[in-house]
């Protein structure tokens, strides 16, 4: 089970967009960009809950933030339950990919 510890915030969505479930997520890394196929956590009620983001889901809104459809959020309902939560990534994943190469 992931822990809030285990995480690192990377935006926080700041309102809805559309009535498809779509929300705008503010940040100011292109790490939802680099990890979009990977499982975003949402901090909600205190406790992250994992979240995929839709196939062709991302788009660049402008510098420092994204318009981001997530699977199974398919209401301007749904979307509004998240709006004011921050999203998080695993650091162990993040760690991973700052770590260098090592050629023996």
């Amino acid at each position: 089970m992931i822990t809030r510890e285990d995480c690192s915030v990377v935006g926080t969505i700041t309102k809805t967009h559309g009535l498809q479930g779509n929300v705008i997520i503010t940040t100011d890394t292109d790490l939802l960009e680099r990890y979009a196929d990977e499982p975003v956590f949402i901090l909600l009620d205190g406790a992250p809950v994992p979240f995929f983001i839709a196939q062709d889901g991302i788009i660049c809104r402008n510098h420092t933030s994204y318009i981001v459809k997530f699977d199974y959020v398919d209401s301007l309902e749904e979307a509004e339950r998240l709006v004011g939560a921050e999203v998080l990534l695993e650091k162990d994943m993040l760690e991973e990919e700052a770590e260098p190469d090592v050629f023996e």
